[in-house]
């Protein structure tokens, strides 16, 4: 196959579907219909073919790239993408830990399913706090690529001023600015599950649907509007970390927030708890 430009390796619930939608739009660049292809870590072994084909639509003279929010934790994914790819450009973005945590557990919710304590959630997906341990994660991915293959964006600056952010993208894959329909609107912000029992036989079908290769269905499904609208809601109340929570994930996140600050030379104080 071709080789791809650049992949955004994670973590979840950090605007991957927002970055999806604006590049999406970009003149020049080129994706494929399916978000979220998890080749590198879940499905290595159907081999290059059965990957490639997810880029049959793409366009060689382009950009491309992919996205799949999970390749961050896999030492795995990591490194086959390193051998596989060995220029490719790596883009992955942080946000409050805490916060990525909340969205998390909202993420389930609506889904039909995570609405036991947090300690036993955070027991049971083991992604709400590794995903958000930063400095962690990062040291894999250094180990495995250049500095100036890896660009870090971070979520704050996505809300404070989207412009900027999408500019730190398009300067990395070295393509033209722009402003896509999204610049200033949210995508996939956390909603509630009309009815927990549909979401969830929803949610298991569009598992089994990845499973069996119709990833490119499921992807546009997810991205449909229509869709979304007719089986989430915005009204009503959503889950919010307690205090006791988040003292709770402080043992995880603190020491972390540190050495994130120490590894990027940037502050992020402010996220400790």
């Amino acid at each position: 196959m071709n080789s791809i430009d650049f992949i955004f390796i994670g973590p979840s619930k950090t605007a991957s579907t927002w970055i999806y939608k604006a590049l999406s739009e970009h003149p020049g660049c080129s994706l494929p219909k399916s978000k979220d292809i998890y080749f590198f870590d879940k499905y290595f072994e159907r081999g290059f073919e059965w990957y490639a084909a997810h880029f049959d639509e793409c366009d060689n003279d382009k950009v491309i790239g992919e996205f799949s929010h999970d390749y961050i934790l896999s030492n795995e994914a990591l490194d086959r993408i390193s051998q596989n790819f060995k220029n490719i450009k790596i883009i992955l973005c942080i946000r409050n830990p805490f916060e990525r945590t909340e969205s998390g557990v909202r993420f389930l919710q609506r889904n039909g399913y995570g609405f036991s304590e947090l300690s036993e959630l955070i027991s049971k997906h083991n992604e709400l706090v590794e995903g958000s341990l930063y400095a962690k994660n990062l040291k894999r991915v250094y180990s495995r690529f250049n500095n100036d293959q890896v660009l870090i964006l971070n979520y704050e600056e996505l809300k404070s001023d989207p412009k900027k952010f999408l500019l730190r993208i398009t300067n990395f894959l070295t393509v033209k600015d722009f402003n896509p329909s999204v610049l200033h609107k949210k995508v996939n912000e956390a909603k509630l599950a009309r009815s927990v029992k549909i979401s969830y036989l929803v949610k298991r079908t569009a598992l089994f649907a990845r499973h069996i290769g119709l990833a490119r269905l499921v992807g546009m499904l997810k991205m449909n509007d229509f869709v979304n609208r007719l089986l989430y809601k915005d009204d009503g109340k959503k889950f919010s970390l307690s205090n006791d929570d988040k003292e709770l994930l402080a043992k995880y996140f603190n020491d972390d927030i540190r050495e994130l600050s120490e590894i990027t030379g940037e502050n992020y104080y402010d996220w400790l708890y």
